[in-house]
């Protein structure tokens, strides 16, 4: 087995490298990798792909790793995220999962995180004796209307065999949807508020004011906005079908939005997120005396998009959906994990730690 470890100065010219458009399977899309390149928080010796090759030279694992900072008391500290983890059916029982994870703890001094796992992940997590646990974020899920054939498919073949006759109960159920959310007032004439393409002086001091484990700064979010690791695209193309991870979608976006009160001060600044028919907020920034005004712009923009689900994890804004009137037929809590290196927990004084919704890699998917 080779084991490769590549840098972010390494990156660019893997992906445009023979090696890498030879490759059965890809370790990395081409747009997610430049922007790690762009992240403001790598560094040029970070390591942030791991890729496992056979005898043969041929791909059978790779994990990703988002470089990022987290601030404890003060005291910044550089960590890195799991971002992807996959590896070869075909090679499953070699131990090439624990091979990947062994050498991201070499190269990251075991100061690395992990969240938005699915639970076969979470039992090899757990089988290294590695992790622990760091925290659990209780949020909500709100359903506007039915998307069965989504929340199914995943879960059984059956579903996905049947995958046209639960669309069609789908759009049996959503013309009832349809005439109920007719009845539901969404007017937001009342609110001031302003799409913007990029963060401004206003969003940098109001992202200062409420800044948390992270900091995310004003460079960060523009980072982000403009370095998607999802693009729109009609068709899935050449690359993404040997990528295992999501890179096209028909419908991504990213829309950040500024809230005015009635004197024309900044109090609020939310990015929505758009992927397919459901919604998300990766980053919100606010008074939560301002909270019902947020919840109602959130709530217009699904309405008229014509959304079917939001899931939030901000405990204010979770909270305040969670305990009032909404749009929503059905609401559900819902919780994301997020465990720490044992051995990077032993070394940090760690305080309450308050995440945002997209932090971690969570703003790009």
């Amino acid at each position: 087995m080779i084991i490769k470890k590549i840098k972010a100065n390494e990156l660019e010219t893997f992906i445009f490298s023979d090696e890498y458009k030879a490759s059965h399977a890809l370790p990395i899309s081409r747009h997610r990798a430049l922007s790690h390149i762009k992240n403001p928080r790598v560094r040029d010796e970070d390591v942030v792909l791991i890729v496992a090759y056979n005898e043969q030279n041929s791909l059978i694992g790779y994990l990703g790793i988002f470089a990022d900072a987290i601030v404890i008391k003060e005291t910044k500290y550089r960590v890195g995220w799991f971002s992807c983890l996959w590896v070869d059916e075909n090679t499953s029982g070699k131990g090439i999962a624990k091979i990947l994870l062994n050498e991201a703890f070499q190269a990251w001094n075991h100061q690395l995180l992990v969240t938005e796992f699915t639970s076969e992940a979470k039992s090899l997590y757990d089988r290294t004796g590695e992790f622990v646990d760091l925290k659990i974020s209780n949020g909500v899920r709100g359903y506007l209307r039915s998307n069965l054939n989504e929340l199914l498919a995943p879960k059984h073949s059956f579903f996905l065999n049947n995958k046209k006759v639960i669309q069609a109960i789908d759009a049996v159920l959503n013309l009832f949807h349809g005439m109920r959310l007719l009845l539901y007032n969404y007017s937001i004439n009342h609110i001031k508020f302003e799409y913007v393409s990029q963060i401004d002086s206003e969003i940098k001091e109001l992202v200062e004011k409420y800044k948390t484990f992270t900091s995310r700064t004003a460079d960060d979010l523009d980072w982000i906005l403009k370095n998607p690791w999802i693009i729109n695209a009609p068709f899935p193309d050449a690359f993404s079908k040997r990528y295992h991870f999501s890179s096209l979608n028909t419908n991504f976006h990213f829309y950040p939005v500024k809230i005015y009160n009635d004197q024309n001060e900044l109090i609020a600044f939310l990015i929505l997120s758009v992927k397919g028919k459901n919604l998300k907020v990766p980053y919100c920034f606010f008074n939560p005396n301002d909270i019902d005004k947020i919840s109602n712009l959130i709530y217009a923009h699904m309405l008229s998009m014509k959304l079917n689900m939001l899931t939030v994890f901000n405990p204010a804004l979770a909270n305040h959906i969670k305990l009032n009137k909404t749009p929503f037929y059905y609401k559900k809590d819902v919780k994301r994990h997020y465990i720490i290196s044992k051995k990077f927990q032993e070394d940090i004084k760690q305080e309450e730690v308050i995440f945002q919704d997209g932090d971690a890699d969570c703003a790009f998917s």
